[in-house]
């Protein structure tokens, strides 16, 4: 492993301290990504250090069942974990199953207290995400002819609610 990655990791550890496992969540996070941006690179890091800290962690590769619908599995997934955790890369919001999870991610956290929003920014500042500059406006203008502007409207507002959070800015991190 390299020092970067060692580095990236231990501070993704020291995160995992704000991450206290619970028994009446199915998950206790729920890792939101768009694969080719970061799958091999922060999800990983993240994903390894919270499960080596023995906190139950949702991420597609390992949790989504072969042969069920991706949908609901991924709505069942959010649904039942305390933090979601969306990992806001360059392309994120090119995807848009990572825009329809995000939307679900806001809506449970509106409606429950026990949900949390730690959004990670990787490769873009939260204020890109927020304000839709950027390829995050691009693609939202993309996505509206495809998906129609009332679901790219929900999609824009879940975008600069989850901004809103404190997370944390990962391009500076290793």
């Amino acid at each position: 492993m390299s020092s970067d990655r060692r580095g990236a990791q231990t501070r993704i550890v020291k995160i995992s301290t704000h991450v206290a496992p619970t028994l009446s969540y199915r998950f206790d996070v729920f890792l939101s990504f768009r694969g080719p941006d970061c799958r091999y690179t922060i999800a990983d890091v993240i994903y390894e250090s919270l499960v080596e800290a023995r906190i139950r962690v949702f991420r597609d590769k390992e949790e989504l069942p072969v042969g069920r619908k991706i949908g609901p599995e991924l709505e069942r997934a959010i649904d039942g974990s305390r933090i979601h955790m969306p990992i806001f890369s360059k392309d994120y919001a090119s995807s848009p199953w990572c825009l329809q999870e995000l939307a679900r991610m806001v809506k449970r956290q509106r409606e429950s207290a026990g949900h949390e929003i730690v959004p990670v920014f990787y490769g873009v500042s939260p204020s890109d995400v927020r304000h839709k500059s950027g390829s995050y406006g691009e693609e939202l203008l993309w996505h509206g002819g495809l998906y129609g502007e009332e679901r790219v409207r929900e999609w824009g507002e879940a975008l600069t609610e989850a901004a809103g959070f404190k997370g944390w800015d990962a391009r500076n991190m290793g």
